[in-house]
């Protein structure tokens, strides 16, 4: 019984659009580009972790803006 109480909780894609305030195609098209983990269940249902909520929503650093090519100044005669 000890797992029962450390169990995550787990969503459907049209409770997980619900509690996002999200189209339900765009759960789909999230867990597909790999930025909200799903578990399938079968060969047509997924699961959501409520953890995964959490990942989406929290912000991540942005990678350091690239820096602008130097600008070559030729004198043209």
């Amino acid at each position: 019984m000890e797992n029962v109480k450390n169990a995550e909780t787990y969503y459907t894609a049209k409770e997980a659009a619900e509690i996002l305030k999200i189209n339900l195609s765009t759960v789909y098209q999230l867990v597909r580009e790999g930025r909200l983990r799903a578990a399938r269940i079968g060969k047509r249902s997924i699961r959501i972790p409520a953890s995964s909520f959490d990942e989406l929503l929290t912000p991540k650093p942005s990678p350091e803006p690239a820096k602008p090519p130097r600008r070559i100044i030729t004198k043209i005669v």
